[in-house]
């Protein structure tokens, strides 16, 4: 009994194989049928598949041309270097070269340096993030300032770390280089015993 169930496996594996393997559907994705043939004898060529759905291109970033990119204006930070007050805060601020005809959107980012992220400052005093903030120029502004960034009182004192802008996510505008960076120190806060 076993041997004639054993002969009969690899009949049964061709046979799935062949009826498993045929395509149930065209390249385009429609079911894969028989060809129709009309009254002359010739097959029925199908109508042609409906146009594609085209990207939403809202979605998308606005890069402009290489040819462009000579005429974007120049954003930077206002102050390379700025110190937490006696409040440990700081603000930064944005400014463009020229106005720009389109809104310019610019990521920033502090990155840590030797100071660590809630070691020694608490990051934009935004509900948004702590470590990254989004600002968008409207067109013909020149001129933004960046939400409050936080410090800690610890017992680090006199470190540092670095608020840059994200050149990959900056749209409209460009940066030169050393201008995508700012200092942000935080001072020393030990008070005497």
């Amino acid at each position: 009994m076993k041997l004639k169930n054993l002969s009969l496996l690899p009949l049964t594996i061709l046979a799935l194989a062949l009826t498993c393997g045929c395509a149930k559907v065209d390249y385009d994705g429609r079911p894969r049928g028989v060809p129709q043939i009309n009254q002359q004898g010739q097959p029925v060529v199908p109508a042609a598949p409906q146009q594609q759905r085209q990207p939403d291109v809202s979605a998308m970033p606005i890069i402009p041309p290489a040819s462009t990119q000579a005429n974007l204006p120049v954003i930077s930070f206002v102050q390379s270097e700025v110190s937490m007050d006696s409040k440990l805060e700081a603000q930064l601020e944005l400014q463009l070269s020229v106005a720009s005809k389109l809104p310019v959107t610019v990521v920033v980012k502090l990155v840590d340096g030797s100071a660590r992220h809630y070691r020694d400052f608490a990051g934009f005093k935004v509900r948004s993030s702590e470590t990254s903030f989004t600002v968008v120029l409207a067109p013909g502004k020149t001129h933004v300032a960046l939400p409050v960034i936080g410090g800690r009182h610890t017992r680090f004192c006199d470190s540092s770390f670095f608020a840059v802008i994200n050149q990959r996510r900056l749209q409209n505008a460009k940066v030169l280089n050393g201008s995508d960076s700012a200092i942000i120190d935080v001072p020393c806060t030990l008070s005497e015993d």
